[in-house]
């Protein structure tokens, strides 16, 4: 947080669980950065990714943005959780239209971003965030 407050001093940043907090008003951007790279014990990971993703989504009043460890490797760390990205589409597909997958940063991570708005225009485009 010392690092994004220098980054951008005006901008409000919060760190903490947000499952713990009940927020008064929407963000603009819900990010989490690792939070699904661990493999759990006391609940099913697509469980979890699932309603962690639901609950960021209905407090982003644009979008929201998380990594994945992914199983497109030749290794995978047998106490991690990595996520097949086509697996992942199918799990996150009824939360909204209007998602984004990049695999262009790390060869073994992938990032989701999702956006709220699904409005259509007349074009039959979505409309601009």
């Amino acid at each position: 947080m010392v690092e994004g407050k220098k980054r951008f001093p005006d901008a409000e940043l919060l760190v903490g669980d947000f499952e713990d907090h009940d927020f008064d008003e929407p963000f603009d951007y819900v990010i989490a950065s690792g939070i699904f790279n661990f493999r759990l014990t006391q609940e099913d990971n697509w469980t979890y990714i699932v309603r962690t993703l639901e609950k960021m989504l209905a407090l982003a009043s644009s979008g929201v943005g998380v990594d994945f460890m992914t199983t497109w490797v030749d290794f995978q760390n047998p106490i991690a959780f990595h996520t097949d990205p086509c697996v992942l589409i199918q799990n996150v597909r009824n939360l909204t239209r209007r998602f984004v997958i990049r695999q262009d940063y790390m060869p073994y991570e992938y990032a989701l971003y999702l956006y709220h708005d699904t409005h259509i225009d007349h074009d039959n485009t979505f409309s601009p965030i």
